[in-house]
């Protein structure tokens, strides 16, 4: 009998007896015929046994806010703004975190609708009541996309991290609501519950009492230049114009403010100009590190 040690981080004996091999795998005894058993099949068989301590935790990191109620036809259907970003985080039995979890692509996550309104259990928690079908019209309350797969993205500092993010969710009625995300795993073809975590609430108005969307976020932008669909919206408070039939006057949406055509377009192009002046900034202190870098 003759013990091989493979070239793997955690010793596992390997005895070689005639054509079969027994390997060792915590306490785990596996028999097979291939004497050309490799130490990446046994790493991935230690993955399986360890997965079943490990903790799962999701963070969510762009809650939903104001929302826009879906309209009369399906064109006036609007998403959930902004898009909402959870992250999941995975950590062994010591609260360390476990990266080699985070490159599964098994993982996804389920959006469901619940209540405002919240009690507390037997066990000192809280219970949410899952809304899924409007008792009136008999439609499902949440629209869209209400299932994400992960993604693998870089996060503002830089590091890789793993993140689901709902891009298409829609809501059917009026009324402060919260959003829970469960978080499933797909193993060995039986679908596995992890955890869940449960939004803020928001609100749901009506397209006349709708206050406005908000600018994207810095982490929804630099999800979309990582090739991500994340619908970003600029900034509010650049007024919107409406021009007017009858005369010459502009309307402006801060406050009814009017002024004319000629000062409109001096202030139009006054403002491309101090854009054009920040993109110089940019580019210019782009190249003095680039410079000195080098």
């Amino acid at each position: 009998m003759e013990l091989i040690k493979p070239r793997h981080s955690n010793y596992i004996p390997l005895v070689k007896e005639n054509t079969t091999k027994t390997i060792l795998v915590k306490n785990k005894v596996m028999r097979t015929r291939n004497s050309r058993l490799t130490t990446a099949i046994i790493s991935s068989m230690l993955d399986e046994n360890e997965s079943e301590n490990l903790i799962y935790k999701l963070i969510i990191r762009e809650q939903p806010e104001n929302v826009k109620c879906i309209g009369p036809t399906e064109k006036d259907r609007k998403p959930i703004e902004p898009s909402p970003i959870i992250q999941l985080c995975v950590f062994n039995e010591n609260h360390e975190p476990y990266i080699q979890c985070l490159y599964n692509s098994n993982f996804f996550i389920i959006a469901s609708l619940l209540e405002e309104n919240k009690s507390l259990n037997a066990r000192g928690q809280y219970d949410y009541n899952v809304i899924t079908m409007d008792k009136y019209k008999a439609k499902k309350m949440l629209l869209g996309t209400t299932v994400a797969s992960m993604h693998q993205l870089k996060d503002l500092d830089g590091t890789m991290g793993s993140f689901f993010i709902f891009y298409d969710l829609s809501v059917h009625k009026e009324g402060t609501f919260r959003l829970k995300y469960s978080l499933y795993e797909m193993k060995q073809g039986k679908t596995i519950y992890r955890t869940c975590t449960i939004s803020e609430p928001f609100t749901v108005f009506s397209y006349k009492n709708f206050p406005g969307y908000k600018e994207s976020s810095s982490l929804a932008k630099y999800f979309a230049e990582q090739g991500v669909k994340i619908k970003l919206k600029k900034d509010v408070n650049v007024p919107r114009i409406r021009y007017s039939k009858y005369s010459n006057d502009i309307w402006l949406n801060d406050g009814g403010k009017i002024l004319s055509r000629e000062e409109m377009i001096f202030k139009e192009k006054l403002s491309q100009v101090v854009k054009q002046e920040e993109k110089m900034k940019i580019t210019i202190n782009k190249k003095v590190k680039d410079t000195k870098n080098s």
